[in-house]
């Protein structure tokens, strides 16, 4: 019972990034550290106290070989801005810590993980709602009920033209936060199977609509290409869809772009605001070298970084030294991308623990879907590539929000692993007793 209890209040506070309050400069507590310190204590004293407990030797091994590397480039530093350094080892020690603790709590039970999939897919709307609440005080009343609590979502023109980013710092990763649970819900319209999914079909059909008009609300390029690159791959995965499901589906996306467009045009004839308009000048080229002159100026840079110290890396915060005068920031500690970011910081070798564990949990996942062709491993795995092709362009991957799905899609390789074992010995047994017969 405890353990669901810290589900519920990880998986609810982990999108909660706008709610902080600053403690030492760019030390801050937030709902999610806190409840992570207290699901913390509760899996230690549960260690101490169950001593049957079993940690996963090759998890453990992953995440430690990872603190690892990332230590070593945390104290072998001599960092531009200070801070740097220190901020990103604990956003990455929190990240791996929270995929490690979220797996131990859901690990052994079919329960624990159905329900952290079904609270991910309605705290994902309650977020949604959020979102669409101050959406609408900002269209209708030109307020930010958000701006009590957050000064980046007043230095971010939203007031011009409202992107939905609801409890997030990030549009771009508030789409992100929403691939699992948006893949989830098409996977249960396009096959028989309702495992681990909510029940209720009308429940399921209004979660969908609200989930992909949210996505197509950010804006977000990249959240809106990888949300139809899931659909794709849905559709042509080598499976037989009833043909009743995809018309249902067919229908469902045609009344959300219909809903979407009715709105466009409703906020176009009341505000002279053009979504449509704002959205292509978005994927213009005009556009791209206008806004992105600098994201490419910072992957260069990482990649300068990377080759000037190829196999141990440049250590945490040091890409400022790399970056040109003009754009050298304190609030810049990224190549805005994820890979460059890791492969500049900690080089080749701290970085082949990292892509070690991505490569490890994509081929459970792979594996998994060909024993279980029902279960979840097809949008787990859709979700899981969509957020990695959006780091080749992004780095905002060591979130806490990200970081519970990941987890629970480990939780998911884990036991559905245990299942497929129970399996092959129920089968070699009954073959055994099938040659003595």
């Amino acid at each position: 019972m405890m353990d669901v209890f810290f589900l519920f209040i990880l998986i609810s506070c982990a999108p909660l990034s706008i709610i902080y309050f600053p403690v030492l400069g760019f030390i801050s507590i937030t709902p999610y550290r806190i409840a992570f310190l207290l699901t913390s204590v509760f899996i230690i004293i549960k260690c101490i106290v169950v001593r049957n407990i079993r940690i996963s030797r090759l998890l453990l091994l992953s995440f430690l070989s990872i603190f690892t590397s990332y230590t070593i480039g945390y104290v072998r530093h001599d960092p531009l801005f200070e801070h740097d350094a220190l901020f990103i080892y604990l956003q990455v020690a929190i990240f791996f810590s929270s995929i490690f603790i979220v797996t131990l709590l859901i690990e052994r039970s079919e329960k624990k993980f159905s329900f952290a999939i079904n609270y991910l897919i309605i705290s994902a709307c309650i977020i949604c709602i959020l979102g669409w609440i101050d959406f609408f005080f900002r269209f209708l009343f030109n307020i930010n009920i958000w701006s009590k609590i957050s000064q980046y979502h007043i230095s971010q023109a939203y007031l011009e033209c409202p992107r939905i980013s609801s409890t997030f710092f990030d549009v771009n990763l508030f789409a992100y936060y929403l691939f699992m649970p948006f893949s989830i819900i098409i996977f249960s319209f396009l096959t028989n199977s309702e495992d681990y999914i909510l029940k209720n079909k009308k429940l399921n059909i209004l979660s969908l609509m609200l989930l992909s008009v949210s996505i197509l609300s950010t804006i977000s390029r990249s959240g809106i290409l990888c949300s139809i690159l899931i659909i794709f791959l849905m559709i042509i995965t080598k499976r037989k869809f009833p043909r009743k499901k995809l018309i249902n589906f067919s229908i469902s996306l045609g009344i959300i772009l219909m809903s979407m467009i009715i709105l466009i045009k409703y906020i176009n004839m009341n505000t002279g605001i053009d979504y449509l308009n704002i959205f292509s000048d978005r994927i213009t080229k005009a556009e791209y070298l206008q806004h992105d002159d600098s994201r490419i100026l910072r992957m260069k840079s990482g990649i300068i970084a990377l080759k000037s110290n190829l196999f141990f890396g440049v250590g945490l915060g040091n890409l400022s030294y790399f970056l040109p005068h003009d754009i050298r920031k304190p609030e810049i500690i990224t190549a805005h991308s994820l890979y460059l970011d890791i492969l500049s910081s900690v080089g080749l070798i701290g970085a082949s623990c990292f892509f070690s564990f991505i490569y490890y949990l994509t081929r459970r996942l792979y594996k998994l879907i060909k024993s279980f062709p029902n279960g979840l491993g097809i949008p787990l795995i859709y979700s899981l590539l969509a957020i990695l092709l959006t780091q080749l362009i992004y780095s905002n991957f060591f979130h806490p929000a990200l970081a519970i799905e990941i987890g629970i899609m480990v939780s998911y390789a884990k036991l559905m692993s245990k299942t497929e074992l129970k399996y092959m010995k129920s089968d070699f047994k009954s073959y055994k007793y099938m040659r003595i017969s």
